[in-house]
């Protein structure tokens, strides 16, 4: 897992940001090709670990793995970070 920085990243428009209740929810998640965690999720986003720093308004490619009747499937998007804490 991944340490240090938590990046949440919008995955609508900013319109819509806060919008969906968050979760906490722990999956495994490739940032850009980087293993990770996420630490919550909503319908409007969801928050990471990551090693390095994202600017915001940085476009990642986003792949979350679930669990769904046994089976793993990827969730595929590209997401724009929103901000960034150390």
């Amino acid at each position: 897992m991944a340490a240090g920085l938590t990046i949440p990243v919008d995955l609508h428009t900013r319109d819509e940001r806060r919008r969906g209740e968050r979760s906490a929810a722990s999956m495994p998640v490739s940032i850009d090709g980087h293993e990770s965690t996420t630490q919550d999720l909503s319908t409007t986003g969801l928050s990471f670990r990551a090693e390095q720093p994202y600017a915001p308004g940085t476009l990642v490619n986003v792949v979350i793995e679930y669990l769904l009747d046994g089976h793993q499937y990827p969730l595929q998007c590209q997401a724009a970070v929103v901000r960034s804490f150390d």
